[in-house]
């Protein structure tokens, strides 16, 4: 039996639920790193994750819904679950709940997650095309949850260690993405896999 889609089912697989729940406890990793606090400035940081992490999946596929009809034709916008303008609003309602969220938490918070999200906004449709320097802006971008639990608790310091543990696996990661996708970015990406080969790009992996 085939399975039932509602729009529901496909925003949130358009916003990648799972990896959005994996942001939200990357936060609470952090607070817990740097020695906990109260729980509404933790709450409100997670939420913001999950919103930052459902706006770019949302901008990202907005962006690649071409080369998705090939590499990733299950995706909510290439079959057809989801139309391109309800996935715009999608992006910018997670764009907006996270600015709120974070600005609850502090100004400064609210203030770096508009420089993240101009970030994200600006990766699918340029900063993707830089290859290598992409993979690694999103290797950062995907494990700031760490900081933001660790600001949330009025120690953002602490998280640091965390995020250089983790952007070298999110980097991985994302070289094997690149893998995965060599054929249908080949037209238009320059990235490892595309550029040097499935070799070296395996050996940086």
């Amino acid at each position: 039996m085939r399975a039932r889609w509602t729009p529901v089912s496909a925003a949130l697989q358009l916003a990648r639920w799972a990896n959005a729940l994996t942001a939200a406890a990357g936060v609470v990793i952090g607070a817990w790193w740097a020695g906990w606090g109260p729980v509404r400035p933790i709450a409100l940081a997670a939420l913001a994750a999950i919103a930052l992490t459902a706006a770019a999946n949302a901008w990202n596929d907005l962006a690649d819904v071409a080369i998705d009809f090939v590499a990733h034709p299950e995706r909510p916008l290439p079959a057809g679950r989801l139309r391109a303008a309800t996935a715009e609003r999608i992006g910018m309602a997670a764009a907006t709940l996270a600015v709120c969220a974070a600005s609850a938490v502090s100004v400064a918070l609210g203030m770096w997650s508009v420089a993240v999200l101009v970030l994200m906004k600006l990766y699918s449709p340029w900063l993707k095309q830089a290859g290598f320097a992409g993979n690694v802006l999103v290797s950062v971008l995907a494990s700031l949850p760490f900081v933001y639990g660790s600001y949330a608790v009025g120690a953002w310091r602490l998280g640091l260690p965390l995020v250089l543990i983790a952007a070298p696996l999110h980097l991985a990661r994302e070289l094997a993405k690149d893998l995965d996708d060599r054929d249908a970015d080949a037209a238009a990406r320059r990235t490892i896999p595309v550029v040097f080969g499935v070799r070296p790009a395996r050996a940086l992996l």
